[in-house]
């Protein structure tokens, strides 16, 4: 598929460097989500510089030149409609959609102040990718129509987000605590979105599992799984390796280790990765891995040996 360009195990470094950005803001907990939201920027950014590398080896211009709001939508839109479709329907995009206050741009003209002094014609000028997107997304639900420009808008409405965030607090006239706070409920609402579009990016990882212990088929836990539908494969993890702990196997990353695993993929799973985490307990936690089915790379969680000094007792 054109949108799965990742697959090749040529781009297996770039990949795992780009999960194990997810990965760290996966990990951030409550209250971090400034940190998550910086930690998925930075990979939707590599993502989009090594597709631009792949779609343009050989050329002598250099195609990172490109606006990196451009060479983000470039990854959606490597994505078939209907994956589109189905990431622009996802609630945190709604929630992004109908967010208020409009979010604004800090880098436009006149932002340089407070919040609470900023004229109405820069506030207006300020929000208008936000509010671009929203009309165009509003337009997307009620006709259907209009998919690859509302995916642009987004893009661009989210990059809005970046930027903002990257500037944090800062005005010629010193910190404003307003500007913190909305950005922490901007970064609330955008942590989502960016879960969301890696998750689409990646073939919805959030739809697979290795397994490689007591939940696979045939061992003592398999029926915690419990949903109707699913398939299973044998596949390959990579860039990990399982060993054992009294009878308890785990997974630990290790660059270039090979471990066999089971992969369970159901529509089903993301309304059961709570009960799954639960029963996994503070010992493991459950991160994006690489693995290898039929010569080709995929995404999916996987339970990893949580760090000692990370474990409750």
């Amino acid at each position: 598929m054109q949108g799965l360009w990742w697959q090749t195990p040529a781009l297996v470094n770039e990949l795992q460097h780009s999960l194990d950005l997810v990965n760290d803001g996966r990990l951030a907990g409550k209250g971090r989500e400034l940190h998550a939201c910086r930690d998925y920027f930075g990979a939707l950014d590599y993502l989009s510089a090594t597709l631009a590398r792949v779609e343009n080896a050989g050329l002598t211009t250099d195609p990172i030149q490109r606006s990196a709001a451009t060479r983000i939508a470039d990854l959606l839109k490597r994505q078939e409609p209907a994956q589109q479709e189905r990431f622009l329907g996802m609630p945190s995009v709604q929630a992004l959609a109908t967010f208020e206050p409009p979010i604004l741009n800090h880098r436009v003209a006149g932002m340089t102040q407070f919040l609470t002094d900023i004229t109405d014609p820069v506030r207006r000028e300020a929000s208008r990718e936000h509010r671009e997107f929203k009309t165009e997304w509003t337009s997307w639900r009620n006709s259907g129509s209009g998919r690859v420009k509302t995916v642009s808008k987004l893009c661009r409405a989210v990059m809005v987000v970046r930027n903002s965030l990257a500037h944090g607090e800062k005005t010629r006239a010193g910190p404003d605590m307003e500007r913190v706070r909305r950005n922490r409920g901007v970064a609330l609402v955008v942590r989502g979105v960016l879960e969301d579009f890696l998750d689409c990016i990646l073939d919805w990882p959030s739809r697979r599992l290795c397994a490689y212990g007591t939940l696979q088929p045939g061992q003592p836990n398999h029926g915690v799984i419990a949903v109707d539908d699913g398939q299973w494969s044998s596949v390959t993890l990579l860039n990990g390796e399982v060993q054992d702990d009294g009878g308890l196997p785990f997974f630990t990353p290790v660059a270039g280790k090979t471990g066999k695993a089971e992969l369970f993929t159901s529509e089903e799973l993301p309304d059961l990765w709570r009960s799954l985490d639960e029963f996994e307990g503070s010992a493991y936690q459950r991160v994006l891995g690489l693995y290898q089915l039929g010569g080709l790379i995929g995404v999916g969680n996987v339970y990893s040996r949580t760090p000692a000094e990370d474990q409750w007792f």
